[in-house]
């Protein structure tokens, strides 16, 4: 009986040791760090990945000119300097021309919505430094809908075309975006067409959007985000012009190899009447014009002008008769639009980011830091 005793209480007291050791190591593993004092990231750090990331960013921690780091990429890649609560996989890369140290999540590991925690240890790359804390949170996945372009079919004019472009928060493999998932709010059929321009982009056009009688119409277009696990259904609206109305409705400046004016009008126009001297651009003393149904195209030579100015006269007359009825004048900045491309370009984006940096930097060196992120 004292056998059977000393027994269970040994098993009772072995499985409450058991029990302690599983909460503890749940416990443990769900603790969520506390996060280092602005004062104490900027001291050695100049800017670090705090906020807000997409799924498909790295990780960064870029220490301060007067760092002088171990310039060992052996010691980054043999020691997690970088630990991350929850934890991922990827890879880590010290950069000391740079000063930056910066990880790769391996593919998947970053989840959407979700905020996590890295720990820095700096005494690995900076003698006597303490470990730091910042936290960031990777954007939920979401989509964005917009109407590049809306224009006449020259095969039907009674209906219109939409052009548009769709972004979503992350890459995505080819067959996921299907035609099917993109509505407008007209009861007729509307054929629609997608072609993906990047990993997380895709230009749609949708036909057949039929004209009013009367005025302009607004048509709304949806996009079904969600059916791919996108958040929520997003979407636009596209203004389609009557069949009553003869207009411009739409003008841009497109940069080619040759580069042009395009020029859409809500009706086709009169194949009996020559725009020459109809529809110019002010800086250019010659232009070539394409024409097609209800759209144009003003052809110039590349100059080093900044700006360009569209005219087309109140006489142009559509395929029916009708005359524009006002003269329509619009101005173009290249220089803008150059900027613009400049700034998406990996050059531009990495001039964006020095930019940031050196403003981080005059302000820890002019005050003390009230916030880093």
């Amino acid at each position: 009986m004292n056998t059977f005793r000393i027994k269970l209480i040994s098993l009772l007291a072995y499985s409450g040791v058991v029990s302690a050791s599983l909460f503890c190591a749940v416990a443990c593993k769900h603790r969520v760090p506390t996060e280092s004092s602005p004062e104490e990231i900027a001291q050695y750090v100049e800017a670090c990945s705090a906020g807000e990331i997409k799924v498909t960013s790295n990780i960064q921690v870029l220490f301060k000119e007067t760092v002088a780091p171990k310039d060992s990429a052996a010691a980054v890649s043999a020691f997690r300097i970088m630990r991350f609560t929850p934890s991922m996989k990827g890879k880590s890369a010290w950069d000391a021309t740079a000063r930056k140290l910066e990880f790769t999540p391996d593919k998947g590991q970053l989840k959407a919505g979700q905020t996590y925690y890295c720990r820095v240890q700096q005494g690995k790359l900076i003698p006597g430094a303490k470990d730091i804390v910042f936290s960031f949170k990777v954007a939920d996945r979401a989509a964005e809908m917009e109407v590049t372009e809306v224009r006449i079919s020259s095969a039907d004019p009674e209906t219109a075309i939409v052009r548009g472009k769709v972004t979503l928060s992350e890459p995505v493999d080819d067959g996921i975006v299907t035609t099917d998932l993109f509505k407008t709010s007209t009861t007729w059929t509307t054929p629609a067409t997608v072609t993906r321009i990047a990993e997380d982009s895709f230009e749609y056009e949708i036909s057949g959007l039929r004209r009013s009688l009367a005025g302009s119409a607004a048509v709304k277009l949806y996009f079904a985000a969600d059916a791919i696990g996108f958040g929520k259904r997003v979407g636009t609206t596209a203004t389609i012009p009557g069949r009553a109305e003869f207009k411009v409705i739409q003008a841009s400046l497109v940069d080619a190899t040759e580069p042009y004016i395009s020029v859409q009008f809500s009706e086709p126009l009169s194949e009996n009447q020559s725009l020459e001297g109809l529809v110019y651009l002010d800086e250019m003393e010659a232009v070539r014009i394409e024409r097609e149904g209800a759209g144009v195209k003003l052809f110039f030579a590349d100059s080093n002008v900044p700006s360009l100015t569209l005219r087309a006269d109140r006489r142009i007359r559509s395929d029916e008769g009708k005359q524009l009825g006002a003269v329509i004048i619009k101005s173009f900045d290249k220089d803008f639009q150059e900027d613009c491309r400049f700034l998406l370009s990996s050059k531009g984006r990495q001039a964006i980011i020095n930019l940031h940096i050196e403003g981080l930097i005059e302000y820890l060196d002019d005050e003390e830091p009230k916030g880093f992120r």
